[in-house]
């Protein structure tokens, strides 16, 4: 029995197309591909290689499963996300650098003299001493040296002793290193009493020397 030419040339495009579909290549890879390059999939052909889901060609290796087609090759998982980053303490570097910036620095001290002269008693003398050992650590601008005296005599031998105390005191810390332009003296006499001055306790306190460094840290 003929069939009709209509059915001939229906199932010829049809055969055409089985024998044109895409087939697996065996070539010698880790995985078989169809013609198209397209993994096979073990779906496709009842792949019997458990644990795999692509076939599995000649070549294959442990060394080259990808994660797609295996289950059971144990590859490695993706690394976790890296931790947050805490927040770091400051480093030696940076405080170092805080700590050199300059800053200002003020340096007072008052001592205090016997009645009637200019000389620098052992506590004045370790006072300047004490004072002299921060002062290296400085870029001195200025330092003020001002004098006093209490009542006992008049008014203008008073101005006069005040001052000299205050020089007496300059020419000691210009003998230790300390240029003699930065040091400014002053005598202000019997003016800026601190104490009652009609008690020998109260005049002992007024005949006194203040000092005072302005300067900024280096």
């Amino acid at each position: 029995m003929r069939l009709p030419a209509s059915l001939r040339h229906a199932l010829a495009a049809l055969l055409g197309m089985a024998c044109c579909a895409p087939l697996p290549v065996l070539a010698q890879e880790a995985y078989l591909r169809d013609s198209q390059g397209k993994l096979v999939r073990s779906s496709s052909f009842g792949n019997t290689q458990i644990g795999s889901l692509c076939w599995r060609g000649g070549a294959w290796t442990p060394a080259q499963a990808i994660r797609e087609c295996e289950m059971d090759v144990g590859l490695p998982e993706s690394p976790p996300p890296p931790p947050a980053k805490r927040a770091e303490a400051p480093s030696r570097a940076r405080e170092t650098m805080v700590q050199e910036y300059p800053w200002p620095v003020t340096l007072d001290r008052r001592m205090y003299f016997d009645n009637g002269t200019i000389a620098l008693t052992p506590p004045t003398r370790a006072t300047l001493d004490e004072l002299l050992d921060k002062m290296r650590f400085l870029a001195i601008r200025t330092v003020l040296v001002i004098g006093h005296a209490d009542k006992s005599g008049n008014s203008a031998a008073n101005h006069a002793l005040s001052m000299r105390r205050a020089q007496a005191v300059k020419a000691y810390l210009v003998a230790h290193g300390i240029a003699p332009d930065l040091v400014h003296v002053e005598g202000k006499g019997d003016t800026q009493p601190i104490a009652d001055d009609s008690t020998p306790e109260g005049r002992a306190k007024n005949r006194y020397v203040d000092l005072e460094v302005a300067g900024t840290s280096k």
